[in-house]
Formats: C-alpha cells, structure tokens, sequence
C-alpha cells in the first residue's frame, strides 16, 4: 500500500506552484508596466492565486468550511475584534517607543503620516489610494490564509503531525513576499549605496525572520480559533496599518521598516504564544472534564447494575423462602400435572428427572448439567407441545395451586430449585 504521505505534499506542492506562476508573472512582467502599481500589492497573481485555490478545493471536494471559511456572522465579528487586538496593541506599543527614541535624541522629528505604499502611483490623492491598497490587500491577504493557513494546513494535516504541518507552510510561505525584493535586486532597483550587498542581505534575512515569525504565529491562531477570520484580520489590519503609518517627518527606509515591523511582530507572537498556551489548556480542561464525566457515569451504571442484581437476588431470596422442599416438590408435581393436562407431554425421561429431583441426587447437576438439563427439557417440551397441542379457540384455565409460579421463570425455577436441593443436602450433611 502506497504511504499517503507521498501523495498528499506533492499535490500541494503542485497547487503552490501555480500560484508562484501567477505571483511571478505579476511581478516580473504586470508590475514593471506600471499598472498595477497603483493597487501597493501584487493584485493580478494575487487574484489568479486565489482562483487556483477554488479550483484545486473544487477538484479535492474540500468543503469552504474546511479551509476555514465559516461564513457566521458571530464568527466573523469575533474574528474582527481579537484580530485588532493581536495586531494594533503591538503596533501602538512600537509606535510609542519610536516616539519616546525620537523625542529623546532628535533623531527624526515626529510627524503622524498615513501614507500608502501605492500613494505615489495613484492619483487620487490619500483617501483613493488609501482605499485603493485596502481593497487589493483584501485579495492579498485572502490568498496567503486560505492556501497556507487552509489548504496547506488542512491536507498536510491529513497524514502529517501539527509540528510537521507547521514547517511546511513556513517554508512555503516565506519566498512569497521575496519575490519583489529578488526583483528589486535584479532590476537594480535599489540605489546603489555603500556596502550594497551587506544591505540587500541583511533584508532578505530579516525578511526571512520576518515572514517566518508571522507564519507560525498565524499557523497557531489558526489552530486555536477553528476559521480563517481571527489570521485574516489580524493580517489585514498588520499589512494596511504596518506599511502605511509613519510616525516622522520623512518615510525612513525600508531597512527601518523593517526593524519596526519586526518588532510588532515579535511582540504579537509573544501575545499569540500566550493565548494559545490558554487556550490550548482550556480545550485539555474540558477534554478531561468530559472523561471525568464518561467515568463517573459509567461508575453510576456499574453500581445500578450492581443494585439491581442485588435487588434481584433478594427478590429470589424471598421467593424461595417462601417454598419449603415439601412445598417444592408438590409445586413440581402439580405443575407436571398441569403441564400433562393441558399439553399431554409423553415423556419419560421428564418424569425420570423430577424422580430424580425429589431423590435429592444433586451430585448429576452441577451449574453445567443444570444449563444443559433445562435446555434439553425445553426442546422436548416445545416437541410434545408441537406433537399433541390441538387448536382450541379456548385458552386452558391455570391451575389455582400454581398461582404462586406465574411470575417464575421455568428455566430461573428448575435452577434455584437445584441451588436449593444443593443448600439442603450440605445443611443435612
């Protein structure tokens, strides 16, 4: 049999590399023209991106909430609010220090910007490009989630363990923003300043801490809230306010971006670590609640069975105290007598056992004789029924004397009656 997992990751691999097409073909080839500039993001692969992802669910018959769209409202608003919290507390806290590092050296003289990465390709001033980079991060960001922290997660964790799962949408996720900076590169779009290389390597590392900070962050959110909202908004929010609101006179380098965006993200994970730690213990809390529950119930079940035997037990108790041997054995004969009355048995070997019986020869019927006893009585008992009963539209009256057996079972009465006969003998003895 082949191993699932030698199907399962080339089949997402085979999807990523799609979407790296669409993603590249932006870049190197949509990006340089100049149209699509205007939306900050890679809008065209990111939209193509996210049509392959419908297509490849479609294909797989993966259902929308399995990728983590659960369109409830509740859900999403909940999403919406603790996606704020993960990603402006961080931001304000960074914004603060910067603030408090340029009031005390001068370094930059503050001055509140919201500037858009698009805002000197749009021309419509900061509102439309503003509104312009929100709409096309919508898309940006909707591709990222529902292919690493969906798609990829939900079949890799079909077959791989949650650490596993984890590193593969890491690794995968992190070339996709360094696509624009190898193009940079390539192009010689940054200005050629001292130490060029140094600077360009020191970037692609900290883009590479970077994205895979984020990465496992959001793969941790992902596991604990059980949709797609709470990484989505967290993500949107980071990416419209992150890149856009500058606290200086000038917009500093992309290398103090960087530092920046760096540090909202360390402090994030840190918030993230701790209320998935939380949550994770309240889901084994109630994991062991529910056992706990599962076995006091099934106690509660043993200990009402164990009464109900009990009860049972004393109930025959009763009813066997009730009979005598004497008693007993003229209860037998009666009961034979009906029996032959109303049913007309012809069998010896049944009379040779209450003979048998009555002569106390207890020593033949042990718990397995007994068993074996009833059950052959039953099948020639049922055969004389079968041979001799003739239809009558007329029920047989029950014989008085028998009254008191009507609850007894015949097998149950012929085994105590040996239990019986049994207790006796070792009481003479």
């Amino acid at each position: 049999m082949a191993n699932p997992k030698s199907k399962v990751l080339p089949e997402i691999i085979n999807v990523y590399l799609f979407i790296m097409l669409a993603h590249c073909a932006d870049v190197f080839v949509v990006n340089l023209m100049g149209d699509s500039k205007a939306f900050g993001t890679n809008f065209y692969g990111h939209a193509v991106g996210l049509l392959v992802i419908f297509i490849a669910c479609m294909i797989k018959k993966i259902p929308a909430p399995d990728i983590g769209i659960v369109l409830k409202p509740k859900r999403i608003f909940k999403g919406l609010y603790r996606g704020a919290i993960f990603s402006l507390i961080p931001i304000a806290i960074v914004a603060v220090i910067c603030a408090l590092i340029y009031l005390v050296t001068g370094w930059e003289r503050m001055k509140l910007q919201f500037l858009p990465p698009n805002i000197n390709y749009s021309p419509y001033g900061v509102l439309g490009s503003s509104i312009t980079y929100g709409f096309s991060i919508i898309v940006s960001v909707m591709l990222k989630e529902l292919f690493f922290r969906g798609y990829v997660i939900k079949q890799a964790r079909r077959v791989y363990s949650f650490t596993d799962t984890m590193i593969i949408q890491t690794v995968l996720y992190i070339p996709i923003p360094l696509i624009n900076h190898f193009k940079n590169i390539a192009y010689g779009l940054y200005p050629a300043l001292p130490h060029y290389w140094i600077l360009m390597g020191s970037i692609v590392v900290f883009y590479i801490f970077h994205e895979a900070l984020t990465a496992i962050k959001w793969g941790l959110l992902r596991r604990v809230s059980k949709d797609i909202w709470l990484v989505f908004f967290d993500h949107y929010i980071y990416n419209f306010i992150g890149f856009s609101l500058f606290l200086s006179q000038s917009k500093i380098s992309n290398f103090d971006i960087l530092f920046k965006l760096s540090a909202v993200q360390i402090i994030s994970f840190v918030m993230t670590l701790i209320y998935y730690k939380k949550k994770r213990a309240e889901k084994e809390k109630k994991q062991l609640e529910k056992k706990l529950r599962k076995l006091q119930d099934e106690s509660l079940e043993e200990k009402e069975l164990e009464q109900r035997n009990k009860r049972h037990s004393q109930e025959n108790e009763e009813i066997l105290e009730r009979f005598n041997p004497d008693e007993i054995n003229r209860k037998v004969e009666n009961y034979t007598s009906h029996s032959r009355r109303h049913h007309r048995p012809s069998s010896k070997a049944r009379e040779q056992d209450i003979e048998n019986i009555n002569s106390q020869k207890l020593e033949n019927y042990s718990q397995d004789s007994i068993d074996k006893y009833v059950s052959g009585y039953n099948k020639q008992y049922m055969h004389s029924m079968g041979s001799h009963h003739k239809h009558s539209d007329s029920q047989p009256q029950k014989d008085e004397k028998l009254m008191d057996l009507d609850e007894l079972n015949i097998d149950d009465f012929y085994k105590e009656y040996a239990k019986e006969m049994e207790r006796q003998k070792k009481e003479n003895n």
